[in-house]
């Protein structure tokens, strides 16, 4: 049953291919529908998307993603065998090649391993995604979309409100992911979906507030609903990386919409209103925020912090690097290792960067800051408006690799950024 069912589902992959490789905006409707999936899983369920195992291979939903991004990029590759001469390209060739060499050394020292097929689906789906954007001009397309992703928001926003409002209303809150988030550093019911989807939920609320700023100089309802969902998430690393792509959204569209006083007042009540809520969630919000003031307190005064979550990040990070020797320094651990060789169990470093490093060496993670601030100045040296303005989504997801990990999403928005570096979309001065 489980071959048949293979079978099918990779019969339904070339499939996929096909259309995409026709219709090269076709992506978008995957990507949309794979976020949806993937975001309601978590919530029900909190389980991998194994669609088939069979001849010891376990085939998930991520797989068949980044299987029909590299089949699509590959084809087009025969077709048109040139690379576009720019920088971006040189960069991710070398960053290829270094991932590439780590995954056969990962295999011959380790085999097919739990750590090494993660490492194998982490990576690839990201560098196949900034591969697929940063070759195929497709924002056009992506306007053909725009209901199907708004329709899509709403249903996940729906779904979250209403289990909020059970939970805060009513204490109920019967979902396995409810109770797994008060097993995290959180410790709260309202963190029940992962980082990597809210990370998408914080990029549409910056594409929502851009418009907003863009036509109206204020905020719509439906902005500050998806803008307080981020923060009743309560993921920092989120909070952190949706604030920089804030800030720099003000500061692009500062040459069109004034900051006005309806705009401050809605700011501040948002923040507010979303406090007031945090605190009936756990009851707990003012301890935590004074905890956090005492936190940085001593921080500036050189006080070492223990038993908190930037402390064991700190320790973390440092244990990976200190792994790191001879060759293993430069060119970083294979596929395979295990980051519980290095820092005493099995998780992720819980930064991008420090994963970066950890399969590439110093020279990879070097390789990828590169990318980042060649695509970043690029952005900015267009001026205050056309490619400029999806430099705050960049940002965004930059923040997100630094404060958590790197997933499929980052390499959309990073192979766009490449994308925008080198194309002039003069239009989007009046539309994102």
């Amino acid at each position: 049953m489980q071959t048949v069912l293979m079978a099918g589902w990779l019969a339904l992959t070339l499939f996929l291919i096909y259309k995409v490789t026709e219709d090269k905006g076709k992506i978008f409707v995957i990507l949309i529908l794979y976020f949806f999936i993937t975001v309601v899983n978590d919530i029900l369920f909190m389980s991998t998307i194994e669609l088939a195992n069979a001849f010891g291979f376990s085939y998930q939903l991520s797989d068949m993603l980044a299987i029909v991004m590299l089949c699509t990029v590959l084809i087009d590759l025969l077709k048109n065998p040139c690379l576009k001469n720019n920088v971006t390209n040189l960069f991710l060739l070398f960053i290829s090649a270094l991932l590439v060499a780590s995954m056969v050394n990962g295999l011959s020292g380790y085999g097919i391993s739990a750590e090494w097929m993660g490492d194998l689906r982490t990576n690839s789906v990201f560098l196949f995604s900034i591969f697929y954007f940063a070759r195929f001009d497709v924002l056009q397309d992506a306007k053909k979309y725009r209901k199907l992703l708004d329709s899509v928001m709403t249903i996940i926003l729906a779904i979250s409100c209403t289990l909020w409002a059970l939970d805060i209303l009513i204490g109920f809150h019967p979902l396995l992911s409810q109770f797994n988030a008060t097993l995290s550093d959180g410790g709260s019911t309202m963190r029940f979906v992962q980082p990597y989807e809210v990370l998408g939920i914080a990029l549409y609320a910056l594409l929502l507030l851009e418009e907003n700023l863009n036509a109206k100089g204020y905020l719509k309802f439906r902005t500050i609903l998806f803008s307080a969902a981020v923060i009743l998430f309560q993921h920092r690393s989120i909070w952190m990386a949706w604030g920089c792509g804030f800030i720099v959204v003000l500061f692009v569209a500062m040459k069109n919409t004034r900051i006005t006083k309806k705009l401050f007042l809605q700011v501040i009540l948002l923040i507010v209103s979303c406090f007031i809520v945090l605190n009936m969630g756990s009851g707990q919000l003012i301890e935590n925020i004074s905890k956090s003031f005492e936190i940085v307190g001593k921080m500036m005064n050189g006080v070492a912090i223990e038993n908190s979550t930037a402390d064991t990040r700190t320790q973390v990070w440092n244990a990976v690097l200190e792994d790191l020797s001879g060759t293993a320094w430069l060119f970083g651990r294979p596929y395979g290792y295990g980051y519980g060789r290095s820092i005493g169990w099995k998780t992720s470093p819980h930064s991008g960067f420090i994963r970066f490093i950890g399969r590439t060496g110093y020279i990879g993670a070097g390789l990828a800051i590169c990318l980042l601030i060649y695509v970043a100045v690029k952005l900015m040296l267009k001026g205050r408006s056309g490619n400029t303005k999806f430099l705050p989504y960049l940002v965004c997801v930059i923040g997100f690799m630094y404060g958590y990990d790197y997933t499929w999403l980052c390499g959309v928005v990073i192979g766009l950024g490449c994308m925008f570096a080198y194309r002039d979309y003069d239009f989007l001065e009046s539309t994102v």
